[in-house]
Parts: structure tokens; sequence; C-alpha cells
């Protein structure tokens, strides 16, 4: 039954397959995506993903996390900054 109370929706820490199923399926389509981006965490996959569904990303901890720096360099190996 759709009663018309909701206008908007919005995901967070979906992935890829996630976000296209619900694109597949939603009557309200998915107004944004909330996950964690910033320099050591860019996930340019699926921002390019976001992009061709039309699904805005905003980002949480677009600054890192504290410790974030220190997580990327030992897991990862990775070394931006």
């Amino acid at each position: 039954m759709d009663l018309g109370h909701t206008r908007n929706i919005g995901v967070s820490n979906f992935n890829i397959s996630q976000l296209e199923k619900v694109a597949a399926a939603a009557k309200i389509y998915p107004a944004t995506l909330q996950v964690e981006l910033h320099a050591y965490l860019q996930q340019p996959e699926l921002c390019v993903s976001c992009a061709k569904l039309g699904i805005p990303i905003t980002a949480y901890s677009p600054l890192g996390s504290p410790g974030a720096k220190l997580h990327f360099q030992q897991k990862y190996n990775f070394h931006y900054l």
C-alpha cells in the first residue's frame, strides 16, 4: 500500500551490487548514498557507479577518521600522504 508518506530515502554503506538492486526495484529512488570517503579511502569504483546511477554521494569523515592514516598504512601498506 502506497500512502505517499515518504518522499525521499537515503542509503548508507551500500556496495555497488546493493545499489544496483535498489535502483532497479525501488519505487522511491535513493536521494543519496552516505559512505566513508576521504583521501585514504577514495572508493573510485563506487563513485563511478553512483554517477552512472545518478545517486549523489554524501561523504562521512571527509577529512579522515582519527587514526585513518595509520590504519591504512598498517592494514593495506597504503602511503598516500
